[in-house]
């Protein structure tokens, strides 16, 4: 009788087996996606142009680079710069401090940057198109620093706001840079 109540029905497979089996088949699936995703990022003189005309036809349905998730597409941003030692250190630090981008906790500091940012006048705005906000020193030696109430934590006296607009690769593009003196 013991053996009647635990035997398993005539043409089911053990269900470790079937999960083993599902497993491979989604590994292997994703692997062959991958595979196809990761062509499309080789350059063309290594795939050819066969295969760089389908690498245009993907970047259609997956248009998105790693810069996609670190970066604003196409809007402007605002920095704050320090002066330190002759040069300019960014009051945000670089994205290796923050995973590359991983990290969102640079959001948080963007609110109080932007909001302290627009308490900036548009007379104080002088317009510097630059990739280096040290190439900007010449147009910010000529104007006075304009007080501005500070809504960054720990962020109080002399600063430069550079309004930056992204390009291609890893260089930036400002627009506009602003002297301002935060009050805390």
């Amino acid at each position: 009788m013991r053996g009647l109540l635990t035997r398993r029905p005539v043409g089911r497979a053990e269900p470790l087996a079937e999960a083993r089996r599902g497993f491979a088949f989604t590994l292997a699936a994703l692997v062959v996606v991958a595979s196809i995703l990761a062509v499309t990022y080789l350059p063309e003189g290594l795939v050819g142009p066969a295969i760089h005309a389908r690498q245009e036809a993907a970047a259609l349905l997956w248009p998105m680079r790693w810069g996609f998730y670190t970066q604003p597409a196409d809007r402007e941003f605002t920095v704050a710069y320090r002066e330190r030692g002759g040069g300019f250190e960014p009051l945000t630090p670089p994205n290796v401090e923050h995973q590359w981008g991983l990290s969102r906790s640079v959001y948080g500091d963007s609110v109080h940057l932007v909001s302290t940012a627009l308490q900036i006048p548009a007379s104080a705005w002088h317009d510097c198109v630059a990739t280096d906000i040290r190439d900007c020193s010449p147009v910010l030696a000529n104007v006075p620093a304009v007080p501005v109430p500070s809504r960054l934590p720990q962020a109080c006296g002399p600063f430069v706001f550079a309004v930056e607009h992204p390009s291609p690769g890893p260089s930036r593009q400002i627009r506009r840079v602003a002297a301002v003196d935060l009050a805390c």
